[in-house]
């Protein structure tokens, strides 16, 4: 199975709650778990050109809030089927390309900075 992710900082600038209810609405249908520093949601997305399940979490660590941070990393996962497949039309990528086109526009409308940290 292979695995990508991609990691974020926002400066929330007391937009915390905004944030969450933007995760929440993005992908409604999903297990959450918190924890003491964040919180994670997770759900399957069905690949039909995979013909497989692709696992999806979003973890935000909310253990640097009082500094006015959050950070967000999503994650996407799922049977590989066919090399040259997944490199033109990788389903795990194409996840995450969704999540952070839809992110920085959020973002832009709130006027939250945003720093790519990592991704793999």
């Amino acid at each position: 199975m292979d695995m990508q992710h991609k990691s974020y900082c926002l400066q929330v600038n007391r937009q915390e709650e905004a944030v969450y209810r933007f995760i929440e609405e993005f992908w409604p249908n999903c297990y959450e778990s918190q924890y003491s520093s964040g919180y994670l949601r997770v759900f399957e997305d069905y690949s039909l050109m995979k013909g497989n399940n692709i696992m999806v979490c979003i973890r935000v660590d909310t253990s640097r809030s009082e500094q006015g941070e959050l950070d967000i990393e999503i994650i996407a996962g799922g049977a590989r089927t066919g090399l040259i497949f997944d490199i033109g039309m990788g389903s795990e990528g194409r996840r995450i390309r969704k999540f952070e086109k839809e992110l920085l526009s959020f973002c832009r409308e709130k006027g939250i900075n945003l720093e790519i940290l990592n991704e793999g």
